[in-house]
C-alpha cells in the first residue's frame, strides 16, 4: 500500500511537469514526437524507463507507442493516469489526456 502511494506520487509529479514543459518547448499540440518526449523527460531530470513509457503512451500517437514497444492495454492504462491522479490542466498538451480538470 505504501509502495503504491509513493509510485503514484512519483507518476503524478512526473505528469505534472512533462505537459507544461512540452507546451513551453514545443507549443500546444495534440501529439508530440518520440524525440520531443524523451528530450523533455531528460531535460527535467527523468530517465526512468517506466516513466518514459508512460509519457510516450500519453503524449505520442498510438503508432509511436506501439513502435516503442508499449502494448495497447498499457497505452489505455497510462492514458487514464492523468484523470485518475487528478493532474491539473496545463494547456492543450496531449490529445489523449483529459485536460478539463473534471469540470463540465
Amino acid at each position: 500500500m505504501l509502495k503504491r502511494y509513493f509510485r503514484n506520487r512519483k507518476i503524478k509529479k512526473f505528469l505534472t511537469i512533462i505537459p507544461r514543459t512540452l507546451v513551453q518547448d514545443y507549443g500546444g499540440k495534440s501529439e508530440y514526437t518520440l524525440g520531443q518526449v524523451e528530450t523533455v523527460a531528460k531535460k527535467v531530470g527523468y530517465r526512468d524507463p517506466a516513466l518514459i513509457d508512460i509519457a510516450v503512451a500519453i503524449y505520442c500517437c498510438d503508432e509511436i507507442a506501439k513502435k516503442f514497444g508499449i502494448d495497447e492495454a498499457c497505452v489505455k492504462k497510462y492514458r487514464g493516469y492523468p484523470k485518475q491522479l487528478n493532474i491539473p490542466d496545463y494547456a492543450s498538451a496531449g490529445s489523449h489526456v483529459d485536460m478539463s480538470g473534471g469540470h463540465e
